[in-house]
C-alpha cells in the first residue's frame, strides 16, 4: 500500500520542482527583456525615475545582479559615447535604494565570467568592461577592494588584463571625473562672483542629465564647509538650478550626499544641522518636495545621522515660518541691503501682528546681521508709533519696547545700535509727523522708557542726565525728583 503512495509522492514532487523551474525562468526571461527595454527608454529620456519604477514593478529582486549584468552587456552594442549613461543609470538605481550595491557587484561578477564568450561578437568587450568597472569605483558603487578579486573571477590571465586597464582608466580622466572637474571650476568661479545669470548658462553648456545630479552633490559638500553667505549663495544657485534641471537631478544629488553623511561628519562635525537647514531651504524654494524623505531608501533611513537629518528637517518645517526659513542662514548672508532690509520689515510686521516675543528674538537671532541692528530699532519704533491711534495710545509702543528690552537683556541687540537706531528715528521725524502727528510725543516717550531703564548706551545717557543737571541748577536744588522730571523733556531735546 504505501509504494504507489510514494511514487505518487515522488511525481508530484518532481512535478512542483519542474514548476517552479519554468516559472523561474520565465521570471529571468521577463528580467532579461525588461533590462534592454529599460536602458533603450533611460538613453531616449534620461529619466532615471522611470527607470527606478521598472525595476520596482517586476517584483524580482533575486534577479537583480542578472539585470545588471544585463544592462551593462545590452550597452556593449551600443556606441562607445553611450556606455558612460548606461553606467550612470546603474549608479542612480543603486543611489534610488532599487537596486543594492551587492546586486551591482553580482552583476559585474557574472559580466566577468562571461567575457570570454562575450568577446566573440564584441572584441572590445574587455576594454568595455574595465571602463564599467572605473566608473563604479569613481562614483563609489564598488569598493576597491573588488578590483583585487577580479582574478578569482575572470581568471588570472583575463583577471590581470582588466586590472591592468582599469588602474590604467583611473589614472586617466574618465567621463564622470571630466565631468566633475568642469563643475568644480564653474562653482569655484561662483563663489567667488556671486554671478547667479553667469554660471547657470556655463552649467547649460554641460551635456546630459549627470552633470545635474553631480552638480547639486557637488554645490551642497562645497556649501556645508562655507560661510553662512556662501551657505545663502549656494542654496540661491540650487534654487535656479530648476531652471536647467529636473526634479530627479536634485533627489539623486540631495540623495548621494545623504548617503556618504558619515563620511563629511569626519571633517563637518556639524554636518547634520547643516544639511538639515539646506534641506528645508530646498522645500521652502521648492527644489524639493515636502515629501523628499518618503522616497528616500529605507537603508539610507536607518543610518543614524540620517534618521537626526529627517527628524530635525520635520521638526524645522512644522516650527517655523516660511519667512524664518527662507532666511535660514541668516538675513546678514543675503547678498543685498535692500534685502536685508525687507527681512527685517517682515519680522517686525510679524512681531507687531502676532505678539509672540520669543518667536521674535529667534528670528532676529537668526537674521546674524548685528551691523544691521539699527534699521531693526528704527523699525520697530516706526511700527509702533504708525499703529499707534493717538499720543496717549501706548499699547503698540510697549510692545516695541518689550521687543528691544528682550533684545538688549539677549545680547542679541547691543546699546551702540540702539542709540543709532534712535538717532535714525530722530532724522525721518520730520516726514514721520506728516503722517502721524503724535510722532514726536510718543518717540519721546520711547526714548523716555529707554533712558531711565538704562537700556539706550551710557553716551545717551550721560547726554540726557548733564542737560537735566543744568537745567535744575538754574532753577532750584538738584534733587532726585526734579532731575527725573527735567530728564523726561531733555530726552526730547537731545532728539
Amino acid at each position: 500500500f504505501y509504494l504507489p503512495h510514494r511514487c505518487c509522492a515522488r511525481g508530484t514532487m518532481s512535478s512542483i520542482i519542474e514548476d517552479t523551474v519554468l516559472r523561474e525562468e520565465a521570471v529571468l526571461a521577463r528580467v532579461k527583456a525588461a533590462a534592454t527595454m529599460i536602458l533603450d527608454e533611460y538613453l531616449m529620456c534620461e529619466s532615471s525615475l522611470d527607470a527606478a519604477l521598472y525595476v520596482q514593478d517586476l517584483r524580482a529582486p533575486q534577479y537583480h545582479g542578472a539585470l545588471i549584468k544585463r544592462l551593462l552587456t545590452t550597452a556593449m552594442d551600443k556606441a562607445p559615447a553611450l556606455h558612460d549613461k548606461a553606467c550612470t543609470l546603474v549608479s542612480s538605481l543603486c543611489v534610488r535604494g532599487v537596486v543594492e550595491s551587492k546586486d551591482v557587484e553580482a552583476g559585474v561578477e557574472m559580466l566577468m565570467t562571461s567575457l570570454p564568450d562575450l568577446e566573440k561578437d564584441v572584441p572590445k568587450a574587455v576594454e568595455y568592461a574595465a571602463s564599467f568597472l572605473a566608473h563604479f569605483l569613481e562614483d563609489k558603487i564598488l569598493p576597491e577592494t573588488f578590483v583585487h578579486s577580479l582574478h578569482l573571477v575572470a581568471g588570472k590571465e583575463l583577471g590581470g588584463k582588466i586590472k591592468d586597464k582599469v588602474a590604467g582608466l583611473v589614472s586617466l580622466p574618465l567621463g564622470v571625473t571630466t565631468t566633475k572637474a568642469k563643475i568644480r571650476v564653474v562653482l569655484m568661479d561662483y563663489f567667488a562672483h556671486a554671478s547667479l545669470e553667469a554660471t547657470l548658462k556655463d552649467v547649460a553648456e554641460l551635456e546630459g542629465q549627470r552633470p545635474g545630479q553631480e552638480l547639486v552633490k557637488r554645490v551642497l559638500v562645497m556649501g556645508l564647509e562655507k560661510k553662512n553667505r556662501d551657505k545663502e549663495l549656494a542654496s540661491v544657485l540650487l534654487s535656479g538650478l530648476t531652471t536647467v534641471y529636473g526634479s530627479e537631478q536634485f533627489y539623486e544629488g540631495f540623495t548621494r550626499v545623504l548617503a556618504e553623511v558619515d563620511d563629511l561628519a569626519l571633517d563637518i562635525p556639524d554636518v547634520v544641522p547643516i544639511l538639515c537647514n539646506f534641506i528645508c531651504r530646498a522645500m521652502v524654494d521648492d527644489v524639493l518636495p515636502p515629501a523628499f524623505f518618503d522616497f528616500v531608501p529605507d537603508r539610507l533611513l536607518d543610518k543614524q545621522r540620517v534618521h537626526m537629518v529627517r527628524h530635525s528637517v520635520m521638526d524645522l518645517m512644522q516650527k517655523r515660518s516660511s519667512t524664518q526659513l527662507m532666511n535660514i542662514w541668516g538675513a546678514g548672508a543675503k547678498s543685498s541691503v535692500d534685502e536685508l532690509k525687507a527681512s527685517v520689515k517682515q519680522l517686525v510686521i510679524v512681531y507687531f501682528g502676532e505678539g509672540d516675543l520669543d518667536a521674535a528674538l529667534d528670528c532676529v537671532k537668526e537674521l546674524d546681521a548685528p551691523h544691521f541692528g539699527h534699521e531693526l530699532v528704527k523699525r520697530v519704533a516706526y511700527h509702533a508709533v504708525e499703529l499707534s491711534l493717538g499720543p496717549d495710545d501706548d499699547t503698540h509702543l510697549r510692545r516695541g519696547m518689550a521687543l528691544l528690552k528682550g533684545l538688549l537683556e539677549t545680547c542679541i541687540l547691543d546699546k551702540h545700535q540702539l542709540t543709532l537706531g534712535m538717532q535714525r528715528c530722530v532724522e525721518g521725524l520730520g516726514d514721520l509727523s506728516i503722517d502721524v502727528p503724535a510722532a514726536p510725543v510718543l518717540l519721546r516717550r520711547l526714548a523716555d522708557w529707554l533712558a531711565f531703564e538704562h537700556l539706550v548706551s551710557p553716551a545717551f545717557e550721560h547726554a540726557v542726565l548733564l542737560k537735566a543737571k543744568q537745567r535744575a541748577a538754574h532753577q532750584a536744588p538738584v534733587t532726585a525728583e526734579r532731575l527725573e522730571a527735567f530728564a523726561s523733556f531733555i530726552v526730547e531735546e537731545y532728539l
